[in-house]
């Protein structure tokens, strides 16, 4: 039984603070996650509004799962239109386990790092 929880992601830097957070407690790869940050002393998180550049479907499309179910299917067809990888490959997977690195030795350091 989770009490806490159930997906938290906090990044605290120099400038200011990020959290992302679920709406619902449904499960990890169908909830809708809220951005929220502060810059500064003192100030409060507010929710950081999603670019209407990563929206892909109509407006009025229900949230949570009809609206990312929707979304996916807007980028799998695209991918198919433009006879694109439907997902990430291998090189994909590369530069993220190499961020992941980054992090982990940022945080070890306390340095910021550069590619």
């Amino acid at each position: 039984m989770a009490r806490g929880t159930h997906f938290l992601f906090e990044i605290h830097g120099e400038e200011g603070d990020l959290v992302l957070t679920p709406t619902t407690r449904n499960s990890m790869q169908r909830q809708t996650l809220v951005l929220k940050g502060a810059r500064g002393a003192g100030a409060g998180l507010g929710e950081l509004p999603v670019p209407a550049k990563y929206r892909w479907v109509p407006e009025g499309v229900p949230a949570e799962d009809p609206y990312n179910v929707a979304q996916l299917y807007s980028k799998l067809g695209e991918a198919i239109r433009d006879g694109k990888p439907v997902s990430p490959g291998f090189d994909a997977a590369v530069t993220r386990h190499r961020l992941l690195d980054m992090i982990v030795r940022a945080s070890e350091t306390g340095q910021k790092q550069t590619a």
